[in-house]
């Protein structure tokens, strides 16, 4: 039997499309190999044959598009009244949050508010933007990185220090699953687990 040409073609097609290096593309490479050997040494009948390419293949396909382009983290928060008023709407006078900073690993950072963005979305590189104002849909929230996505974060604690000299503290934690392809996140504001975007109700 003639080993399949269009098998390891569509085999180094897909390292190459997935963007392999390294460990995942020497695997491959090995699979690939292990390919022809079947093909020219084994002398075995021809249903084993296939069977053993067919084992190799699926091996070497189901790696392919597992390269993950994580999503850089970006800490959110909103900012509201009891009835649930937006409290970062310059429409709402916003003028109180002059002289609110943020404590993160040792490092004080004021906020800009002056040069109010809309978040993007698609790009996956690792811009730090500082501490800012943005506006999102149909609300404003202060927005806080952005930080390196593909790591795990311990219980990182960051504190936002208002101009009435009240703060607040939030917490994150994060496991990144490289198998799954996903990470686990915990949330928490002044010790209590909330979601994200952060709501603080002042």
């Amino acid at each position: 039997m003639k080993c399949s040409a269009h098998i390891k073609a569509e085999l180094q097609n897909c390292t190459s499309k997935s963007g392999f290096v390294g460990h995942e593309h020497s695997i491959c490479c090995i699979i690939i190999e292990v390919l022809e050997n079947i093909c020219r040494y084994i002398k075995t009948d021809e249903i084993m044959k296939r069977i053993l390419i067919l084992i190799a293949a699926i091996a070497c396909l189901s790696g392919c598009g597992k390269i993950i382009d994580w999503v850089p983290v970006t800490f959110q928060i909103r900012v509201q009244d009891a009835l649930g008023n937006d409290l970062l709407d310059p429409a709402n006078d916003n003028r109180w949050l002059a002289g609110t900073t943020i404590h993160f690993r040792g490092i004080v950072v004021d906020l800009d508010e002056t040069g109010i963005t809309s978040p993007i979305t698609k790009d996956m590189s690792v811009t730090y933007e500082g501490f800012r104002l943005e506006k999102g849909e149909d609300y404003y929230f202060l927005a806080f990185g952005q930080f390196e996505g593909a790591t795990d974060y311990d219980e990182e604690s960051f504190v936002i220090y208002w101009p009435d000299k009240t703060y607040n503290v939030i917490t994150y934690d994060r496991r990144i699953n490289n198998r799954k392809g996903g990470a686990k996140e915990v949330w928490k504001l002044d010790g209590v687990k909330c979601t994200s975007p952060i709501i603080i109700v002042r």
